[in-house]
């Protein structure tokens, strides 16, 4: 089945976010409520020893449709961080646009992740869905 209005839906990502830009993801150590509004200032990245931010390019993510659901699912985050004196938790994540510096959108992890003293690893396995469309 072909889904026209899905389809121009992934073509207002696609003109909105830029098709030669890249998403960044960055994992947030801090509990501030994620709004609509914020920018980058709102959120403190983290800063661990092993920590890099994984930016994605368009081919890094799938789209699909469903029933005129736009699904986007981004190839896994994994990161693995160096050991360290402990107590940082990471509570989410926030994906920016690499082309104009904007947010798109964040998400609390379902549990605060407790990073090990003695190191460790993470793994984000994110799939987006963009709302009905006509």
């Amino acid at each position: 089945m072909f889904d026209e209005g899905a389809m121009d839906e992934v073509n207002v990502l696609l003109s909105q976010y830029g098709a030669a830009s890249g998403f960044r993801l960055f994992l947030i150590v801090d509990t501030n409520p994620l709004l609509s509004t914020d920018t980058i200032s709102n959120h403190t990245e983290c800063s661990l020893s092993g920590y890099i931010p994984r930016v994605y390019a368009w081919s890094d993510i799938a789209f699909s449709v469903a029933s005129g659901v736009v699904t986007w699912t981004l190839s896994p985050f994994v990161n693995t961080f160096a050991a360290y004196a402990g107590g940082t938790t990471i509570y989410g994540y926030i994906v920016k646009n690499e082309l104009n510096g904007k947010l798109i959108w964040g998400e609390l992890l379902p549990a605060p992740y407790v990073v090990p003293a003695g190191g460790g690893s993470l793994t984000l396995n994110i799939v987006r869905t963009s709302g009905q469309c006509a």
